[in-house]
């Protein structure tokens, strides 16, 4: 199902029968990764599972993008990282990955697939969305941070066979129905910083912009 067109990009609704080129597709962008760890590689069963949502790009009916969510339970969801944030216990979307080919790079892409999705949640009746974000990526935390996530935590998450103690990430969240609020006080943070970052959230400051090479973190409003 058509979604939305830009010119010669095409937005769609996936199926499963659409998973083997979105893997064709992830293996080609991921093999010209030069840091693997900024990025994990979702496979063919999460991508396709029914908790699952998935947008493709097309151009001139080739893949050139995907982005998908999934949801699940607060106590399955990235909240169970979270320690200084008291998270609504209600279904939770996972903003998943997100793969754009160079062929569509600097046409919006990551911010219309994010759009489109978004509105599909609010259809659906959920309100809470979360993502993670390896700090090494600087232009997708930045992206994320500028659409109005907020940084609640940083941790290890994703355990598997070759980072048994996890990859370190960000995480970030957004209500829809009912947004944090921010007192006016503001710390800006290197996103490398982790000593200073993870204090900061213990304090209830939680980053809200990203600015000059610094992310911007103000005290939420209790």
């Amino acid at each position: 199902m058509e979604l939305y067109r830009d010119g010669d990009l095409v937005y769609k609704v996936m199926q499963q029968s659409d998973s083997a080129e979105v893997m064709e597709l992830v293996e080609d962008i991921y093999s010209r990764i030069e840091d693997k760890n900024t990025f994990i590689r979702d496979t063919k069963e999460e991508m396709t599972a029914e908790n699952t949502f998935l947008v493709g790009v097309y151009k001139n009916d080739k893949i050139v993008a995907y982005r998908y969510t999934s949801y699940s339970n607060k106590e399955e969801s990235l909240a169970k990282y979270v320690q200084n944030l008291d998270i609504p216990d209600e279904p939770i979307v996972i903003m998943e990955s997100v793969m754009v080919h160079e062929d569509a790079r600097g046409r919006g892409v990551q911010n219309k697939s994010r759009d489109l999705l978004i509105e599909h949640i609010k259809e659906k009746g959920f309100g809470i969305m979360m993502s993670t974000v390896s700090p090494d990526n600087e232009p997708s935390f930045r992206n994320v941070l500028l659409s109005g996530f907020q940084l609640v935590e940083l941790a290890d998450v994703h355990a598997d066979e070759e980072k048994p103690e996890g990859w370190t990430r960000f995480i970030f969240y957004r209500n829809l129905n009912n947004p944090l609020e921010f007192t006016g006080e503001e710390k800006l943070v290197r996103p490398k910083d982790f000593e200073t970052i993870k204090n900061l959230l213990k304090e209830k400051f939680f980053g809200v912009n990203y600015r000059d090479s610094y992310i911007v973190f103000r005290k939420l409003k209790l």
